[in-house]
């Protein structure tokens, strides 16, 4: 990594035209986005750089001004990492771990030169998080809904059995990715719950980037009263009570996560290896012809 304050050249109107543009930023009032682009730092990646990795601590939110990099996973330590995707310029990332206290989920690498604009966890939550995400109270819930708004639960699933709100949906956030443009088609408009807030800030963000309309619960399903099932509302979370049969059916219904965790995986390496297939057809080609 190479600091570069002051770049000149890259710097260019259509970079910040495409900064713009982005929905994280388009609605962000102007004063923020002068105090953002004054906090930015320039940073330059060479290839084979790792720009995060997985397990550390959150310090900064990229831009991509330049170049692309590789996001890969080890689904545990022993294991081999499993290439996820490319990101490339104009994309951003890194904003999982500053809004959800959690180390890095992936390791980031650049793939090419790579030109970055980064800003420090605590003018991210001061400039971007903060007039960027937008709040809903319990009390307004009910009339969220009467209005049309999907409550989006992203808790796992045998957290959202044990008691989720009336008429929510279960989308668990480490496949929420998958679900953004879908929603985006539908035009729905989103209202999203976790246990205590913190990580449907992160699910919001993954929502804003495909202009979905998002709201959080505040406090999430923490800050219900009668979470427990005392609240008797039209929007009452549901709870069931764990019966020796509801027992087998929450582990079955771990273990239907674990496998579809699994064929995440699955599909990842299956894609990894079509990749590997294809580099070694081209390097097998290479060899022929020196031959």
């Amino acid at each position: 990594m190479i600091d570069d304050d002051g770049v000149e050249g890259e710097a260019s109107g259509d970079w910040m035209e495409s900064l713009l543009r982005s929905p994280i930023f388009q609605n962000l009032p102007p004063i923020y986005l002068q105090q953002i682009l004054i906090n930015l730092h320039d940073v330059r990646y060479q290839p084979g750089d790792v720009i995060i990795e997985q397990g550390e601590v959150g310090e900064y939110f990229y831009l991509i001004r330049s170049g692309w990099c590789t996001l890969t996973r080890k689904p545990s330590e022993r294991a081999k990492p499993i290439k996820l995707l490319d990101l490339s310029e104009n994309e951003t990332f890194g904003e999982d771990a500053l809004l959800s206290g959690e180390p890095r989920s992936v390791t980031i690498t650049a793939s090419s030169e790579m030109l970055l604009s980064r800003i420090d966890k605590e003018h991210f939550i001061k400039l971007i998080k903060t007039p960027a995400l937008k709040y809903i109270e319990y009390a307004e819930l009910e009339n969220a809904q009467n209005e049309g708004m999907l409550v989006l639960d992203i808790r796992e699933a045998s957290a959202y059995k044990l008691g989720h709100i009336k008429g929510s949906q279960n989308i668990p956030f480490f496949s929420l990715r998958l679900h953004g443009k879908e929603l985006k088609a539908k035009n729905e408009k989103v209202i999203v719950v976790c246990h205590d807030g913190a990580l449907s800030e992160a699910a919001a963000f993954v929502l804003l980037k495909n202009r979905v309309d998002v709201k959080i619960l505040t406090n999430g399903m923490q800050g219900i009263a009668g979470e427990g099932g005392a609240d008797t509302g039209d929007n009452a979370v549901v709870a069931e009570e764990l019966s020796p049969e509801d027992l087998l059916k929450q582990e079955n219904i771990a273990l239907k996560e674990e496998i579809e965790q699994l064929k995440d995986e699955l599909v990842l390496l299956a894609k990894q290896n079509r990749v590997l297939i294809k580099q070694t057809d081209k390097l097998k080609a290479v060899l022929d012809r020196r031959v």
